[in-house]
């Protein structure tokens, strides 16, 4: 598997289940709208995500990096999470 692809199952494994969405992780539409949108997401919820995204990917979110914009979708949490492992070469 495309270690893009795989970290992108990874990260809508880890949305799926902090948002404890009755979807499975593959139909996690790349660009829906976490927060406010229809997954259903609130500021409360946001904040254990990125605790699991830590958790998971052996991760520091620094405080100054908690933008929306970086956590407003499965795609944009995707390139900040790849932002933040780069030896994983993708």
């Amino acid at each position: 598997m495309d270690t893009a692809i795989k970290l992108e199952t990874q990260v809508k494994q880890v949305i799926a289940q902090a948002l404890e969405l009755a979807i499975e992780p593959e139909e996690i539409p790349d660009d829906e709208l976490l927060l406010g949108g229809g997954m259903g997401a609130d500021s409360i919820i946001m904040l254990q995500l990125v605790m699991a995204l830590e958790t998971h990917f052996a991760i520091d979110v620094e405080d100054e990096e908690l933008r929306a914009e970086r956590f407003v979708s499965a795609r944009s949490i995707t390139e900040f999470v790849r932002s933040k492992i780069p030896a994983v070469g993708v």
